[in-house]
Formats: structure tokens, C-alpha cells, sequence
């Protein structure tokens, strides 16, 4: 009786351990997906106007661009100077234009939209924001310019119409979507050797 009282127990305590040993991956990934929704807590997700975001998801194409990042222009060059091409435009967003990258799909703005969620719109304003890069998201006659700066991290959108009227516009700090930024920009220029060497 004694005997089989004591296999009895010993065949529990057996079957909680493999229960456990099941569980333990479960528990370990919930513990690190609370470490990274702990690390996220500290920020403040961007968040995009609804005209935004559809262009974003549905877009029909993503023009790509290497803007001229000096800081040591004795002016900004203005819309009115250089006038609006949309087929090759010299000027993104007072930016001027130094090289005109390939063509992107829709896949690749909807990648760009899942970099802008971990941008953080409650980073403190960046100091010289000189972009580099920018992408250029259309939909239709609509558009999105997001204009990104890796020195001071810094990502700056703006929706516009056909008219090139400003619909949405807002200013954010990278943080943890500068990774998936930079890899969407030397995915764009492959052979930028400056974009390559930045961490």
C-alpha cells in the first residue's frame, strides 16, 4: 500500500516537471516580451494621421532620394526658387536633391510604415535635423515625404495633395525605429558608402 501510495506521488511530481518543461519556453517568452514593452514604456509611439497611414498601406510606389545634408549652406533654398517637378524633383521639402535612388513597391512603404511606429514623437526636437535621405510615398495624385536625418535622429513627414498643399506635417525623434530606417536607406542606395559605415 505504502509502495504504491509512493509511485503514485512519484508519478505526479513526474508529470508536473514535464508540464513545466513544456511551459517554461512559454514563460520565458512572455517574460521577454514584457522586457520589451518595458523597454518601449520609456517613449511615445508615433502616432499618423489617418490620410497618412492609408497612403502608407496602399501605396502605389516610393520615390527614393539622397538629400544634400550640409549644414553649411549659406541659405535653404526655397519651392519658389526652384519651382516643382514631380517626375524629378530638384527640392524635397526645402531640401535640395543630390541623387535620385530607384523606384520602391508597395512593400517597401509598408515596411517604412512599420519603422515610423517605434519613431518617438516625445523625443526632445532635434537640434540641426540636415536630412539625408528622403522617400517620397504615393497614392494616387497624394503623397507622403518622410525625411529622415541620422545625425541627429530626427524624421520629419508631411502629407500633401496634388497641389502640393500641406495636409499633415509632424516632427519625431528615431530612437527605436532608427535600425529599420537605415536599413530601408542602404537598401535604397546599396553603393552609398556613407550610409554603410553609419552605426
Amino acid at each position: 500500500m505504502k509502495r504504491t501510495l509512493l509511485m503514485l506521488i512519484l508519478g505526479l511530481s513526474g508529470l508536473v516537471a514535464v508540464g513545466y518543461g513544456f511551459r517554461r519556453p512559454v514563460i520565458e517568452g512572455n517574460i521577454r516580451t514584457r522586457a520589451s514593452e518595458a523597454r518601449l514604456a520609456g517613449s511615445k509611439p508615433l502616432v499618423l494621421d489617418a490620410a497618412t497611414q492609408g497612403i502608407l498601406a496602399h501605396a502605389d510606389w516610393v520615390e527614393t532620394f539622397r538629400l544634400d545634408d550640409l549644414q553649411d549652406r549659406d541659405e535653404p533654398v526655397t519651392k519658389d526658387q526652384v519651382g516643382i517637378d514631380t517626375l524629378f524633383p530638384t527640392l524635397i521639402q526645402n531640401h535640395r536633391v543630390i541623387l535620385t535612388g530607384p523606384p520602391q513597391d508597395r512593400k517597401f512603404a509598408i515596411a517604412l510604415s512599420k519603422a515610423l511606429v517605434l519613431a518617438d514623437s516625445g523625443a526632445a526636437m532635434t537640434q540641426c535635423f540636415e536630412p539625408g535621405v528622403a522617400f517620397r510615398v504615393w497614392q494616387g495624385q497624394t503623397h507622403t515625404d518622410v525625411c529622415v536625418c541620422f545625425v541627429c535622429s530626427g524624421v520629419d513627414i508631411t502629407t500633401e495633395d496634388a497641389q502640393f498643399k500641406v495636409l499633415y506635417h509632424t516632427h519625431s525623434g528615431l530612437r527605436y525605429s532608427r535600425p529599420a530606417l537605415l536599413a530601408l536607406s542602404r537598401q535604397a542606395f546599396p553603393d552609398d558608402k556613407q550610409l554603410m559605415a553609419m552605426r
